[in-house]
């Protein structure tokens, strides 16, 4: 009995592992058929893909342009500068040369004859001071005879002891220093805080020429004798 039992145990196991067995040949079987397809079936992948956008590109200044014009603009307010700077060069070269010319002409002597002057010293009396006469002669250019209206007398005089008279505009001047010296001429202007006047040449080669802000000591009155 004991064998028989033991036999029918075996058979239960045999069985129990050809059924298992037989469980896992139908699995793999069904596993095979799902990659199986047929010749004309198409695969489908439906594979899930993002959409991405084009990205949005500024527009791209033209810096080779935008510096070209800036660079000429420069160029052109350079070039403008430079230009006034040329001709404000030019009137002060100008200036220099008229400025050169005058000391030029200037000199240490001032007396001419046939003006009117005043005398400013008190070494010859009081009686002297500040009366008035014309230069009859120039002697070595320092000097001169001087001949008073009143009292009516005649006195040798260096230039430092007199000065020149200024008339009112419209009267007579002689030039007596600087370039237009000798020339006649008439006071149009008088700026009494600033010691100078305009005139206006009346001879030379510059006639009608109007000099302006020449200094007091540089003109002087002239004498016109009564007819």
């Amino acid at each position: 009995m004991t064998k028989n039992v033991k036999w029918t145990f075996c058979n239960v196991k045999f069985e129990k592992a050809k059924k298992k067995e037989s469980t896992e040949k139908q699995t793999e079987d069904d596993n095979t058929k799902q990659l199986i397809r047929e010749e004309d079936e198409k695969l489908s992948l439906n594979l899930k893909i993002d959409t991405f956008k084009k990205p949005t590109v500024a527009p791209i200044k033209n810096v080779l342009s935008t510096a070209g014009s800036d660079r000429m603009s420069m160029i052109s307010k350079s070039s403008s500068r430079k230009s006034e700077k040329r001709k404000i060069s030019a009137l002060e070269e100008i200036i220099q040369q008229e400025t050169k010319k005058k000391n030029y002409m200037r000199k240490d002597y001032w007396l001419l004859e046939n003006i009117v002057v005043k005398v400013t010293t008190k070494t010859l009396g009081l009686e002297y001071l500040g009366k008035k006469g014309i230069v009859l002669k120039v002697i070595d250019k320092y000097g001169c005879m001087v001949k008073l209206f009143d009292p009516k007398v005649k006195l040798k005089l260096d230039q430092n002891h007199v000065e020149t008279v200024i008339p009112n505009v419209g009267g007579r001047v002689i030039v007596v220093n600087g370039m237009h010296v000798g020339r006649e001429a008439e006071i149009i202007k008088i700026d009494s805080d600033n010691f100078c006047v305009d005139i206006k040449l009346k001879s030379g080669p510059a006639i009608g020429k109007i000099i302006t802000r020449l200094p007091f000591e540089d003109i002087c009155k002239q004498h016109i004798a009564e007819s």
